[in-house]
């Protein structure tokens, strides 16, 4: 898995597109030991008029646990 490239995708949809919240997901809990990423996008309810709001968060987990609840971290297999 290319992390940075993950991580860079994350920074890209932050400045491009709105959501309600973009987290980044770092994961050391599988059976094998081997870290996994993944990018979570909320999106918020959109009502009858097509209008929402768009809250814009972004925050970092690491094992479930919050890492960082103001911004997007990179973390990779050379960090930890």
């Amino acid at each position: 898995m290319d992390f940075g490239a993950t991580f860079d995708l994350s920074l890209y949809i932050r400045d491009t597109f709105c959501y309600d919240q973009l987290s980044l997901d770092y994961d050391l809990t599988r059976a094998d030991g081997v870290l996994s990423q993944q990018i979570i996008v909320v999106m918020p309810e959109i009502d009858t008029d097509f209008k929402a709001t768009f809250e814009m968060k972004t925050c970092t987990y690491f094992n479930r646990q919050m890492h960082d609840g103001s911004d997007l971290i990179e973390i990779g297999e050379k960090s930890l």
